[in-house]
């Protein structure tokens, strides 16, 4: 078939297809038919089409389906790729001030991309096979390396969370991020929140070019919006600015601001809105229209600000919870569960508590308390327990959903009725918004909890001030008095009064503030502080991940060498606000101290462990003013041993419901938790950023509890002639002896899947599977790991040294085939054929430092043998460590710096010689170094022994500052980020080469 405009209905319907009595929040199936697009989604689509450049505003209320403009961006996309109509970007970033929000439109996204299969003999193997050209367009669809990969790729960037990082090594593809606003923006300004400052350019570049980001609930993000916008501006600002889209910037509202017509003729901007007219369609009348009258209920002691208070509170909530769900029509088949939404964490606790000892009709009541900070291995836990219940479809057997502000927004809930403390007005209409959102039910209740006496100026209830509750009390009066109470389309009339602002100014970045940022190499005095031009407000939460796991060694360097052989896995990380991380583990810091609980003669307390990109460390604390502070950052994570008594309980009971367990709020004035705390299990993960299975099995007495012996006896078999064996004949052993343990255990024993894949993995290829040994000061065998080594084609730093390949890679093979790989990049995007050479020429010798006959030695090549790009798959950790240490290279020593010195005849000759000094930078920063500056001079670079021209190319460059003046030559060029965006294009170019093993 050949794809066409008619055709995107069918490609709609079949994404939406319920699963199985429910569609996702795009649309509903039509009365006899399939899920059909809203009007309002064909005039978005028509306007990217048509243009090429998505609207600046959508204004859509809630449950109208902004999740949509995922299908909207990947349809077109294909579909412009085969019309050769005004190509729209390349990227769409979904941005939203909610982690659940984020996670369910990845969800959404993750579930298209498992639909697009080229295989399929329908409108999804169209879209997908065009797809594929863009994501490999070096490669036929039917044939190359990750063909088993969907063609379109989906990122998660949020807090709390290993961010994704494919998405890097694919400029070309069609791609959905799904991200928080700091975690997009940190990126877009060249700090990206828990990555690599090697990838900041990388990411930046890529942001600002060929994207378009849609900021959703925009009037949460303002601040970010300003920023996005501005960059740009600031990004076509160049002599030659880069041909390719520069970022767009979408805002959508459910309510236009006042003064401003839906289709935003008078602000100068282009506009697509849900109208009067779309009413006609029953499906969308029904989610807008339908009643959700409101009733205010006082509550003397509220805000809660004490515990007394808090307890007498929680009563009046769960007794409003109760007569809801009295008055309830439970004839109907629709679910009747309902949402409770508080304001803290402290408040949902002690509310899910109250609720789990009331009854209604003769039965115990089922309450399940959902957070925002839930690791997602325990979001899985709640769905086989409970399936259905974070969805439309819901699940009968629970009556009601506790939670915070983490499911205010996005969910697709569809709950029976709403109960809710007092809260800022945009908020409220959000909790609500979640309420009979398929509009199958007449009406849905809803009880707002509060009280009028007590909003005085500092009057504050969680995140909530004293200004924003006072007005949203006086609009839920009003809405009170309408039947038709909280409806979306009555809210367009009277819609949730504005946040006060919380920053007096908005700060809008310049040139200065761009060049400034770009020095992502270099060792600033003060590193940038991002606020500025990010938050809404300065005492906004962003988050740090905790990851919980067993038996984390007390020795300091044995704890971070365990961490970089098993880094964490999405599944197993808490995202949690930063002053929640910083009191509770400050708290844990501080017992720790001598005097402290767990001072004196108390065993060793296990260190807590701090990554920050690939940065593996002790977590520390300063001391300022006799206060404890934690060295935290957003989006860090810390690890933590497994006893630490820090988190809410997971379950009360075998009557009540699964509720996955979150970190304490700790009251640092009270010097206690305000919840009573426990522990938590660590998630046993097999989840990798490549998509495929990551095998981590740590074979350690301490962690095997009642099966220590037979572990002990296992490491000691194994490791008797560990070093006599073959490798082969290593792994098989090793794999004869895991097979047996398997058979011992239980079947319900928690490593039991691991050890089967472990087992599988060691008797595949050597080359993809890594036995790690880790030994005591004594030498004696503290643990034998089993690692994936199929994960060094995803990790950058990996693959810049090791393959995955059973053959040696040359470097004159590895550099040609960059070379390559990057000029189709730039053909494919379309760029001039002078900005293709300098690619080219810049991936023919971006490596050409790795020579050096010192780094050579570290990879362990033959002298006598052809140079190497990459060391020999058979090399083990060990042997890596006494070939870098035997090589004689220099600290801090930077093959990338004795590239540009080697290559600069090459660079400055041919068809890149105009570009010469673009393409001497590409060859610098090709693994995000060198900008601005190297840390050796010509002198530390070079030999006595090389040619004196090499060495007078080097004394300019890094000794008279000729290296300097050609980074700031390109930024006027090119522009900051149009520099940053090129050097993306070679680094993908270098990763997909490496990540294939060549």
């Amino acid at each position: 078939m050949s794809l066409d405009r008619k055709d995107f209905a069918a490609f709609f319907a079949s994404v939406h297809q319920p699963e199985p009595a429910h569609a996702s929040d795009g649309s509903l199936p039509a009365p006899g038919g399939p899920p059909q697009p809203f009007h309002w989604q064909e005039r978005l689509l028509d306007a990217v089409l048509d243009t090429g450049v998505w609207p600046d505003r959508i204004v859509a209320p809630t449950g109208a389906g902004k999740t949509a403009a995922i299908d909207v961006h990947v349809f077109a996309t294909a579909l412009t790729a085969v019309s050769g109509g005004p190509r729209p970007p390349r990227r769409l970033a979904m941005v939203v001030p909610r982690r659940v929000l984020v996670d369910d439109q990845h969800r959404h996204a993750s579930r298209l991309a498992d639909l697009l299969d080229p295989g399929r003999d329908d409108v999804l193997g169209e879209v997908a096979a065009i797809l594929a050209r863009l994501r490999w367009p070096a490669e036929p669809p039917e044939s190359g390396p990750g063909r088993l990969s969907s063609p379109l790729i989906v990122g998660r960037l949020r807090g709390g969370a290993v961010p994704s990082r494919s998405w890097r090594d694919y400029p070309t593809a069609c791609t959905v991020l799904c991200a928080t606003p700091d975690m997009f923006g940190s990126r877009l300004l060249f700090r990206g929140y828990g990555t690599s400052s090697r990838a900041w350019p990388r990411e930046a570049g890529l942001l600002a070019f060929d994207t378009a980001v849609v900021v959703d609930e925009a009037h949460l993000a303002r601040q970010l919006l300003t920023t996005t916008r501005r960059v740009a501006q600031l990004a076509a600002v160049a002599e030659e600015p880069v041909p390719v889209p520069v970022l767009q910037v979408v805002e959508t509202t459910a309510t236009p601001p006042r003064g401003i017509s839906t289709d935003g003729a008078e602000s100068g901007q282009t506009s697509v809105s849900v109208t009067d007219a779309d009413l006609d369609e029953p499906v969308l009348a029904r989610r807008l229209t339908q009643p959700k009258p409101v009733r205010i209920v006082p509550i003397q002691e509220w805000p809660a600000d004490t515990p007394a208070k808090r307890r007498k509170v929680a009563t009046a909530v769960a007794d409003a919870v109760v007569d809801v769900l009295t008055s309830l029509d439970r004839s109907a088949e629709l679910p009747h569960t309902v949402g409770c939404f508080v304001n803290t964490v402290a408040m949902a606790v002690a509310v899910a508590d109250q609720l789990r000892d009331r009854r209604t009709d003769g039965a115990g009541l089922r309450a399940v308390m959902v957070c925002g900070q839930t690791r997602p291995a325990d979001l899985d836990r709640l769905d086989q327990q409970h399936p259905g219940l974070l969805t439309s479809a819901g699940n009968p057997d629970i009556d009601v959903i506790v939670t915070t502000q983490s499911l205010e927004v996005g969910v697709d809930l569809d709950l029976a009725a709403v109960v809710t403390e007092l809260a800022a007005g945009s908020a409220l209409a959000q909790r609500v918004g979640r309420a009979n959102r398929r509009g199958l039910r007449g009406h849905a209740p809803v009880r707002v909890l509060g009280n009028a006496r007590t909003l005085t100026d500092r009057a504050q209830s969680g995140p909530y001030q004293g200004d924003d509750l006072h007005d949203a009390l006086e609009w839920m009066t009003r809405r009170a008095a309408d039947p038709r109470g909280l409806a979306p389309w009555a809210l367009r009339e009277d819609p949730p009064p504005p946040a006060a602002p919380r920053r007096s100014l908005w700060q809008r970045p310049e040139l200065a503030d761009a060049w400034h940022w770009a020095r992502t190499s270099d060792d600033l005095a003060a590193a940038p502080e991002l606020d500025l031009w990010l938050a809404d407000s300065f005492d906004d939460e962003t988050a740090v991940g905790v990851v919980v796991r067993d038996a984390i060694p007390a020795d300091v360097t044995d704890a971070v060498r365990l961490l970089r052989a098993m880094p964490p896995a999405d599944r197993e990380v808490f995202a949690t606000p930063y002053r929640t991380v910083s009191a509770v583990l400050t708290e844990l810091l501080r017992q720790t101290q001598p005097g402290g609980t767990s001072g004196g003669d108390a065993a060793p307390t296990p260190p807590m462990i701090r990554i920050r990109g690939e940065e593996i460390t002790v977590l520390t604390a300063q001391v300022d003013d006799g206060r404890i502070r934690v060295d935290l950052r957003p989006g860090d994570l810390v690890v933590i041993d497994s006893a630490a008594r820090v988190f809410t309980r997971s379950t009360a009971g075998p009557e009540a419901g699964f509720s996955p367990p979150v970190l304490v709020e700790y009251d640092e004035t009270a010097g206690a938790p305000r919840v009573n705390a426990d522990d938590v299990s660590q998630v046993i993960t097999t989840s990798n950023p490549t998509g495929q299975e990551q095998v981590t099995l740590r074979l350690e007495p301490a962690i095997w509890g009642a099966h220590r012996d037979t572990i002990e006896h296992l490491i000691s078999a194994f490791t008797d002639d560990y070093h006599a064996s073959p490798k082969r004949r290593r792994h098989r052993g090793l794999a004869d002896l895991l097979a047996g343990l398997g058979r011992d255990l239980p079947h319900a024993h928690p490593w039991v899947r691991m050890l089967a894949e472990a087992t599988t993995l060691l008797r595949r290829a050597v080359t993809e599977t890594e036995i790690e040994l880790h030994q005591d000061e004594a030498g004696e065998i503290v643990r034998l790991l089993v690692l994936d080594r199929r994960r060094a084609g995803a990790d950058e730093q990996l693959r810049q040294i090791r393959t995955t390949s059973s053959d040696p890679v040359t470097l004159d093979c590895h550099q040609r085939d960059v070379g390559v790989r990057a000029t189709v990049l730039g053909e494919h995007l379309g760029l001039p054929r002078a900005l293709v050479a300098a690619l080219r020429v810049a991936g023919d010798h971006h490596d050409d430092g790795k020579a050096d006959l010192r780094f050579q030695a570290r990879l362990g090549a033959d002298p006598a043998g052809p140079a190497l790009a990459k060391q020999h798959p058979d090399v083990t950790a060990a042997e890596q460590r006494r070939n870098a240490d035997a090589s004689g290279v220099p600290s801090r020593w930077r093959h990338e710096q004795r590239s540009v010195v080697e290559s600069w005849r090459a660079v400055n000759a041919g068809d890149s010689a105009p570009h010469a000094q673009l393409a001497a930078r590409l060859v610098g920063t090709s693994h995000g170094h060198g900008r601005t500056g190297f840390p050796h001079t010509a002198t530390e670079l070079m030999h006595s022994a090389d040619p004196a021209d090499l060495r007078n190319v080097a004394i300019d460059l890094f000794d008279l500052g000729g290296w300097d003046d050609l980074v700031e030559h390109t930024h006027r060029q090119w522009g900051v980020w149009g520099c940053a965006y090129l050097e993306a294009l070679l680094r993908a170019a270098d990763g997909q080469t490496s990540a294939e093993g060549r």
